[in-house]
């Protein structure tokens, strides 16, 4: 479980480095954007946030992959050098 938290804040911190990398098109940070945000604030839900306990289950695993779509969108060379900031800065 830490492991995938790990990777989870790893991939955050990619998204986040970025943002400032002008190798990636604006349109590719755009969509990355709306990937992500639009699940977060979408009042839409698979699973109601009523229901208790099962509310927030859709959340814990809708955002992760979307943090993780997003990711894949990055161009694999450009992947590897935010890694290695992570790393470094770690």
């Amino acid at each position: 479980m830490a492991k995938s938290l790990d990777k989870i804040n790893q991939y955050l911190h990619i998204l986040y480095y970025s943002i400032g990398e002008k190798a990636i098109p604006w349109y590719t940070k755009v969509l990355y954007a709306i990937i992500v945000g639009v699940y977060i604030l979408s009042p839409i839900d698979v699973i109601p946030d009523m229901i208790p306990g099962f509310g927030v289950i859709d959340d814990a695993i809708m955002i992760p992959l979307a943090v993780y779509l997003a990711v894949r969108l990055i161009p694999t060379d450009i992947k590897k050098r935010l890694e290695e900031k992570f790393h470094n800065e770690k």
